[in-house]
């Protein structure tokens, strides 16, 4: 979960995300000479590719925003990590906890008052900015790729 955590903040800070061979599929090592083990075929840790494949798709479909787009960070509290970006109109709130499951109460003045914000990695999660501030339930190791497009 941690991983997916990691994953999450990378693909939506600036720069070119780099990901080090095997890691979307689980594989791992330890102390030399075990540091890196053969990539797993036939035993890839499917889910765990599927949410990189997810998240990488998020980043290419608003390529914009994440290569050029400004980032600033909306909240950075313990074990929540919340930062935003935007470009041209387009906003993103990237938020990672890797706490507890909370409620966080975020200051969106940087958004227009109702912009509504749908979690890219779940379909059925939305939040709007009222009065000026935005709430967000994050789960336990839980991240979010919220996008105003």
């Amino acid at each position: 979960a941690k991983l997916k955590l990691a994953a999450t903040f990378l693909m939506g800070y600036p720069g070119m995300p780099t990901i080090y061979y095997g890691d979307e599929v689980g594989v791992y090592g330890s102390s030399d000479p075990d540091c890196r083990r053969t990539y797993p075929w036939g035993h890839e840790d499917q889910e765990l590719l599927g949410y990189y494949k997810k998240i990488i798709k998020v980043r290419n479909d608003h390529k914009q925003l994440f290569a050029h787009g400004d980032v600033f960070t909306l909240k950075a509290d313990g074990d929540v990590y919340v930062y935003g970006r935007s470009n041209q109109g387009e906003d993103a709130i990237i938020a990672m906890n890797r706490g507890n499951s909370k409620e966080i109460v975020l200051d969106a003045s940087n958004f227009a008052e109702g912009t509504l914000f749908k979690d890219a990695l779940d379909d059925n999660y939305t939040v709007s900015v009222q009065n000026g501030r935005l709430t967000l339930e994050l789960g336990t190791l839980k991240a979010r790729m919220m996008l105003n497009k």
